[in-house]
């Protein structure tokens, strides 16, 4: 088990890294289009560089076994985050026939895709990394790639209700996709023995950049959120109770479950439990402004989850203790 301090602590740093980008584009330091750029650095550069690099080592059984089982409990959380979303965010009807608006139903999408979909890559992978080690940064890479083939799937028909929307060649072809196949390229070669040191400390360089500008992104949306509305949104706050508070608990009580019937690994639990604890995903605004959402009130999801995550995160993680 991890300390907990030590994970206040980090959560605290990555939070912290919005901060820079936040006052640039307060003071008028960034152009217009500079998020757009930085994103598809971290998207077409950093992420895959972070995913080879986790994946750069000698084939390991053990690895590969639990690499499966991450799959399998990412497949049940997801059922159960789809689940809850439908259950928290319906359909809002004012009364006999009538419909709810298209902002309402912009927003409800919105609040469906942040409830599915967390932060597990630009914020759950540096977490890991810093609390349990490089073996444990393979799960999340496996779990982001797990990520990515929903986004572009259930993701798209969470934001559309349209199923033509739902893209399997981009699913398998994004760059954490095809990122991975190129780590288990060196994960199941023994070429990687074979290559100059140099090689991977490229990737390593690459992986140092994702923290630091994937969190840079969403600081650029930080002093555009209307913070007196933010105060009054009750809808606002039963979207961080459920992604923040909620989601976490009937994690745990997932794993609770599979120890109860005699699965249980350590290093295995704790990565899927902080991937799913992270907060709203950063592609929340994205598809926001992609499929016609409400992509400012998805920016407003993505900052204040990500700022009360400093004091969340720890708090939920306590749930660890009890496994």
């Amino acid at each position: 088990m991890f300390d907990i301090a030590i994970l206040f602590s980090r959560v605290l740093l990555l939070v912290l890294l919005m901060l820079p980008t936040a006052l640039m584009k307060k003071f008028g330091l960034v152009k217009d289009g500079f998020g757009v750029s930085l994103s598809n650095y971290v998207l077409y550069v950093g992420t895959p560089g972070m995913i080879i690099l986790a994946l750069y080592r000698d084939f390991d059984k053990t690895i590969a076994l639990r690499s499966l089982a991450v799959v399998g409990f990412f497949l049940i959380f997801h059922l159960v985050f789809f689940a809850v979303s439908l259950l928290f965010f319906r359909v809002k009807k004012h009364g006999p026939g009538e419909e709810e608006t298209v902002d309402e139903a912009k927003r409800r999408r919105v609040l469906r895709f942040g409830t599915i979909f967390t932060n597990a890559g630009y914020m759950g992978l540096p977490l890991v990394l810093g609390l349990l080690g490089a073996e444990a940064a393979i799960y999340v890479s496996v779990y982001v790639v797990c990520f990515n083939i929903l986004v572009w799937t259930v993701g798209c028909y969470v934001f559309t209700g349209d199923v033509r929307y739902m893209s399997l060649k981009k699913a398998f072809l994004n760059p954490a996709s095809i990122a991975i196949m190129v780590g288990l390229v060196f994960f199941i070669t023994p070429i990687n023995n074979y290559l100059p040191p140099v090689s991977e400390e490229f990737f390593s360089i690459l992986n140092s950049l994702v923290a630091p500008l994937s969190m840079g992104v969403i600081g650029l949306h930080l002093f555009e959120i209307d913070w007196k509305r933010v105060w009054r949104d009750l809808v606002l706050y039963r979207y961080i109770f459920v992604r923040m508070l909620l989601l976490p608990a009937l994690i745990f009580c997932v794993l609770k479950l599979a120890k109860t019937i005699g699965y249980y690994d350590e290093i295995v639990f704790n990565t899927l439990f902080i991937c799913g604890s992270t907060p709203c995903a950063a592609v929340t605004v994205m598809y926001g402004e992609r499929f016609d959402g409400d992509a400012p009130y998805a920016s407003t999801m993505v900052c204040v989850s990500t700022l009360l995550a400093v004091g969340t995160m720890p708090l939920v993680a306590l749930l660890l203790y009890l496994l």
